[in-house]
């Protein structure tokens, strides 16, 4: 009832640690959200919102790869 569909657009990414030894690193990845269906009269006026990620990338035989393990 209360989860709807988000549509996500990126507007950056950033470097924020990297350990060349260990091949990690992490990464603030900023978004704006915002409902596919604005069903109500709060989600209307929320409207589009900024969400900033950190995430923690791999690197392992010569590509990045996303690791949800923290």
């Amino acid at each position: 009832k209360f989860s709807y569909a988000v549509d996500w657009e990126l507007t950056g990414v950033e470097v924020v640690t990297y350990d060349a030894r260990a091949a990690v690193a992490s990464v603030a990845v900023r978004v704006m959200s915002s409902p596919t269906k604005q069903t109500s009269a709060a989600s209307r006026s929320i409207g589009t919102v900024p969400v900033t990620f950190t995430e923690r990338w791999l690197y392992v035989d010569g590509e990045w790869w996303y690791s949800a393990n923290e």
